[in-house]
């Protein structure tokens, strides 16, 4: 049922923008894998340029799996190792950790919580419903409670190059997500809200399994 829901979402309310367009349900069985995935001995870092109510920040961003710890942590900090936010995240939660003076306003805690929580989201399979564009592009589309959709775009490898959240017909934010051929992690992270003047930038840096 929840599927014919999320093809109504989609050819119904939002026909009027293109790359929903002349979609139709795909009879693959596929299962979008997190943009993320923290597991032992992870160590993802980026570059950072964010942009984020009317203040900009730079440094790097990190994520992180010690060898033989069930949980990871997220942090960002300066290029010369001053820390402004870290998280620490266990299976697909994330919980503030502790954060600089500057950092500690609900808007900007709660920004990065979206942003990250979006990247390591696992998804679930009765939740969600596979369709295909006339070029035979495969997306996925995720209804979650409160009238909660993510729209996944997919490469020809079937990994997750794009993501949109939308609440009932409204895009509240898209996280664009680019791969290197030489490594499985995404070499550039960007997201945006829709209707706020609030973007993260990231760039990979360094990389280690």
């Amino acid at each position: 049922m929840n599927r014919y829901l999320l093809i109504f979402f989609l050819l119904i309310n939002l026909v009027s923008c293109s790359p929903w367009k002349n979609l139709k349900q795909s009879s693959d069985t596929i299962q979008p894998y997190p943009v993320i995935k923290f597991d032992d001995d992870l160590k993802l870092v980026y570059k950072a340029s964010i942009d984020m109510y009317n203040k900009h920040f730079s440094g790097l961003f990190v994520f992180r799996q010690v060898p033989g710890h069930t949980t990871g942590y997220i942090l960002f900090l300066s290029e010369v190792g001053l820390e402004f936010i870290r998280f620490k995240q266990n299976g697909t939660e994330v919980n503030l950790v502790q954060a600089a003076e500057a950092f500690r306003k609900k808007a900007i805690i709660n920004t990065f919580k979206t942003f990250i929580e979006t990247l390591i989201h696992e998804t679930k399979k009765d939740n969600i419903s596979i369709l295909v564009n006339a070029e035979d592009k495969l997306s996925i589309v995720e209804k979650l409670p409160k009238n909660i959709y993510y729209y996944y775009y997919l490469s020809e490898s079937n990994k997750v190059v794009k993501i949109s959240r939308f609440k009932r017909n409204r895009l509240k934010y898209t996280i664009d997500i680019d791969y290197d051929k030489s490594t499985e992690f995404p070499k550039s992270i960007n997201f945006a809200y829709n209707n706020i003047k609030v973007t993260i930038k990231l760039t990979l840096i360094s990389n280690a399994e």
